[in-house]
């Protein structure tokens, strides 16, 4: 019963420095601040760098486009999507596919032609339009780290425990 207890100690001692290794390094190297970096950006920029063609119609804050997704009663109808860049929001005035959402869907839309399998944006789809708006915006990974003084460096590599005590239960 000892052993049992001071492995499962041993296993929570682990789990604490695997959260404390995710989050003091690892994890925010990957990290793209995408609202961030479309607030910094317009719509024209992005329709730019698809190759989308359309017009742009402005009406206060809201910017009517094409729809890009494949709908032909959408493309029929001329400018029947509504763009709030500042809230990051489009809507599509077209009765028949009535598609709504966030501005990466719509990035997403320009880029594939197509529309996502989830909406909003997840995973790889999530991590392609991120890259995308990265590299439109002209961001930089180092922009937004902490300043290394700040950062832990005194994090541990667990696997050798890890595969010790799995050994150990052998």
């Amino acid at each position: 019963m000892f052993a049992d207890a001071s492995c499962t100690g041993i296993v929570l001692v682990l789990i604490a420095l695997a959260v404390e290794q995710r989050y003091h390094g690892r994890m925010k190297k990957q990290f793209i601040p995408v609202n961030d970096l479309l607030a910094k950006t317009t719509l024209k920029e992005y329709v730019d760098h698809y190759g989308f063609q359309t017009e742009i119609k402005r009406a206060g804050q809201e910017e009517r486009i094409q729809s890009p997704f494949p709908c032909e009663k959408c493309r029929g109808n001329g400018l029947s999507l509504s763009v709030n860049w500042p809230s990051g929001v489009f809507t599509s005035h077209c009765y028949h596919c009535s598609i709504r959402g966030r501005v990466t869907t719509l990035l997403y839309g320009m880029k594939y032609g197509k529309e996502p399998t989830t909406n909003p944006l997840k995973g790889g789809e999530f991590k392609d339009i991120a890259a995308d708006i990265a590299e439109v915006s002209g961001y930089r990974s180092d922009e937004h780290r902490k300043p290394e003084a700040s950062r832990r460096e005194d994090c541990y590599d667990t696997s050798e425990i890890q595969s010790a005590i799995a050994q150990k239960r052998r």
